[in-house]
């Protein structure tokens, strides 16, 4: 990992079919420790494995590894989310399929910095910008999720 630069690591709990705070999964956080990189997990489709209040105790047990849910646990466990980040501090959330209106009461209670740009796929790229740009927040927490936050978490000193 550490010779070809990779920043950090994705469990796709669904396509890997792994609960991540089962054993198996808890490797993926072990090696994230020991290499000091974020681990990127998915959470929405794919119940039960993909909730994103799977990752709490998973955050708690190892507080030193920053964790991106992707996806916010899509519109289906939105609430999930804000449940989750309530109860770790270093988990993060990747905006995809994520509406507009959390995306606004979540920069409010948690900081823009704990929110990351992200598209799933080439489709809905446009989507995904109109939808930061028009929430309702402002420029600065704007620049935070559309890459300032990215920059930080995966300690890229672009």
């Amino acid at each position: 990992m550490e010779s070809l630069g990779f920043v950090g690591i994705k469990l796709h709990t669904f396509a890997h079919a792994v609960h991540p705070a089962g054993r198996d999964g808890r490797k993926v956080f072990e090696l994230a420790r020991k290499l000091g990189v974020p681990v990127m997990v998915h959470t929405g489709a794919g119940i039960p494995f993909a909730n994103p209040t799977n990752l709490i105790n998973v955050a708690q047990d190892y507080p030193e590894v920053n964790i991106v849910m992707a996806h916010c646990g899509m519109m289906i466990l939105a609430g999930e989310t804000a449940t989750a980040m309530r109860l770790a501090s270093n988990l993060y959330a990747d905006i995809t399929w994520t509406a507009g209106f959390n995306m606004r009461h979540w920069c409010e209670e948690f900081g823009a910095e704990r929110f990351l740009f992200g598209t799933d796929h080439a489709d809905n790229a446009g989507t995904e910008i109109a939808k930061v740009r028009t929430c309702g927040i402002g420029l600065d927490e704007q620049a935070w999720i559309f890459g300032k936050s990215v920059e930080e978490l995966y300690k890229l000193g672009l």
